[in-house]
C-alpha cells in the first residue's frame, strides 16, 4: 500500500498492484504559485487527494524516481510542499524561460536528466510560460535521438471554484504528442513511398483504418522491391480502402489520419493501374511511375525503370502489345543494342585487351549465379515474367530519337546497377551533378522531355 500525504494533512492509501504499470521516470514541473488540495481522478485509476498533481501521478505510477524541474523562485516558495507530498522526489533547478537562451538551457537540462532508452511519464500541469511546450518537444526529439519512450503526457485540470467534493479531472495528452509522429510518417510516405511508420500508427487506432494500412504496407513493399507488376494493383487497392475510410464515421483518435488522407491519395494516385488494364494502360502507368520517382529525386529507380519502360514501349510499338516474357525482352534488347552499336565507331587498334582470368574456386560460380539472378530480378523492376519464355518477335526499327535516349539510359542504368564497383564507374559527385543537370531528377529536365517525346513518337499518350 502507498500513502500520499498532502499539505492539508490528507492521507490516501493506494494499492500498488492495481496501478503498477512498469518502471518509468516521472518528470514534472513545480510552480511558484499557491497550491490547494483537490481530488484528482484519471480514467479508472483511484482518486488521489493532494495539492500537487505530480503526487497523484506518483500514486498511479509508483516508480523508483520522481524528477521535478523548478526555478529558483519555485524552489523557494514550494519546495516544502513538494517534500511533504513526495519526500524522495529529486529537484532539478531550471531557468525561468524568459529568453531564447534559457529555453535552450531547459532543453539541455531535460536532455541530461532523462537517460537513454528511459520511459517517461511527463506531467505538464505546473509548467510556467513556454516550459510545457519546450518540454514536450524536447522529449519528442529524445525519442529519436536517444530512444526515449514517452509513456504518458498528463495534465491535471485544477479549478479553484470547483464544487465541494467534485473531482478534478486529469487528461492524457499523449495522442496529441503523436501528432508529430503522424506528420513525420505522412511526410516520409509522400517523399519515399515508405509506409512503415504510417501503417504502424494506423493499426494502432483500430478499424476501419486497418484495411487501408494493410494495403499501404503491400504497396510500400512493392515499391521497396521494385515490383511494378504488383504496384499498380496495390495502389488501386489503397485508393479504394481510403475511400471506404472517408465513408466511415470519424472518431476523435482517427482525426489525424483523416487530415492526411488527401496527401496520401495524391501520393498513391499516379501509381495506380487496374489489374485488368491492357498493354497501353500498363505503359502509361509505368511512365507515371518514372515521373513519380523523378519528382522525389529517386534517381536510381527513375533511370532503371525508364529503361524498362522504353523496352516495353518498343515491344508495344513493334507488336501492338507489351510482353513480359524474358525471351521477347532479351531479343528486343539485343536488337536495340545491335542498332545502337552499328552507329558507333569501330574499335581502335590500340584498345586495351582484356586480362586473362583464372578459374574461380569451387562454389564461387554457384554463389555468383544466385547473386546475379537476384540482381537481375531487382534491376528489371518486376517487369518480366521469368517463367515465360516467349519466342523472338518481329521488331520494327524505331525512330532515331528513340535510339539516342535508349543508349543514354542504358549507360546510366548499367553504371548504377554496378553500384560504382568498377574503375569506369562515375563518382558520386558526377552522378549527382549529371542527374540534376540533364537526367531524370527534375520534372522539367531534358531527359524527362525526351522520354515524353519518345512516347509521342511511338504513339503512346502520357
Amino acid at each position: 500500500m502507498l500513502t500520499v500525504r498532502g499539505a492539508a494533512g490528507v492521507h490516501l492509501q493506494v494499492d500498488r498492484r492495481r496501478v503498477q504499470g512498469g518502471s518509468a521516470l516521472i518528470l514534472s514541473f513545480l510552480g511558484a504559485g499557491s497550491y490547494l488540495s483537490t481530488s484528482y481522478r484519471w480514467g479508472d485509476h483511484p482518486a488521489v487527494t493532494t495539492p500537487l498533481f505530480v503526487a497523484a501521478v506518483s500514486a498511479w505510477f509508483p516508480e523508483e524516481e520522481v524528477v521535478v524541474l523548478c526555478s529558483p523562485k519555485a524552489r523557494e516558495r514550494n519546495a516544502g510542499v513538494l517534500r511533504e507530498a513526495l519526500p524522495n522526489a529529486r529537484l532539478v533547478e531550471i531557468p525561468n524561460g524568459e529568453t531564447d537562451e534559457e529555453n535552450w538551457d531547459l532543453f539541455q537540462i531535460i536532455s541530461e536528466t532523462v537517460p537513454e532508452g528511459e520511459r517517461v511519464v511527463f506531467d505538464v500541469t505546473h509548467g510556467f510560460r513556454s516550459m510545457p511546450l519546450v518540454g514536450v518537444l524536447t522529449l519528442a526529439y529524445l525519442r529519436a535521438a536517444r530512444a526515449v519512450q514517452v509513456r504518458h503526457v498528463l495534465y491535471g485540470a485544477f479549478l479553484a471554484d470547483r464544487s465541494a467534493g467534485e473531482a478534478t479531472p486529469a487528461f492524457d495528452l499523449t495522442p496529441f504528442v503523436r501528432l508529430l509522429d503522424w506528420a513525420e510518417a505522412a511526410g516520409r510516405f509522400g517523399e519515399t513511398g515508405d509506409a512503415r511508420k504510417l501503417t504502424q500508427l494506423m493499426m494502432d487506432v483500430r478499424s476501419p483504418l486497418n484495411a487501408a494500412a494493410r494495403h499501404m504496407k503491400l504497396l510500400s513493399e512493392a515499391l521497396s522491391y521494385n515490383r511494378h507488376v504488383d504496384i499498380g494493383g496495390a495502389a488501386t487497392d489503397v485508393l479504394e480502402a481510403l475511400r471506404e475510410v472517408q465513408r466511415q464515421e470519424v472518431r476523435p483518435h482517427q482525426r489525424p489520419f483523416r487530415l492526411v488522407v488527401e496527401q496520401v491519395e495524391r501520393t498513391v494516385a499516379p501509381l495506380a493501374v487496374e489489374r485488368s488494364a491492357g498493354g497501353l494502360e500498363v505503359l502509361q502507368g509505368l511512365y507515371r511511375r518514372v515521373m513519380w520517382y523523378a519528382e522525389r529525386d529517386h534517381y536510381v529507380q527513375a533511370v532503371s525503370l525508364a529503361r524498362e519502360w522504353m523496352l516495353q514501349a518498343f515491344i508495344w510499338f513493334s507488336t501492338g502489345d507489351i510482353d513480359l516474357g524474358v525471351g521477347t525482352q532479351e531479343s528486343a534488347s539485343r536488337f536495340l543494342s545491335s542498332l545502337e552499336r552499328a552507329e558507333r565507331e569501330p574499335r581502335a587498334a590500340g584498345d586495351e585487351v582484356p586480362v586473362a582470368f583464372v578459374r574461380p574456386p569451387e562454389g564461387f560460380l554457384e554463389v555468383w549465379a544466385g547473386i546475379s539472378r537476384d540482381r537481375d530480378v531487382a534491376s528489371h523492376h518486376g517487369v518480366s515474367a521469368e517463367e515465360v519464355r516467349s519466342g523472338p518477335a518481329a521488331f520494327t526499327v524505331p525512330p532515331v530519337e528513340f535510339l539516342g535516349l535508349w543508349k543514354t539510359l542504358s549507360e546510366h542504368r548499367n553504371d548504377l546497377a554496378h553500384h560504382g564497383v568498377r574503375v569506369s564507374s562515375s563518382r558520386t559527385a558526377r552522378v549527382r551533378d549529371e542527374s540534376r543537370r540533364s537526367a531524370l531528377l527534375t520534372p522539367g529536365s531534358s531527359r524527362i522531355r525526351q522520354l515524353g517525346e519518345v512516347a509521342a513518337l511511338l504513339g503512346i499518350e502520357v
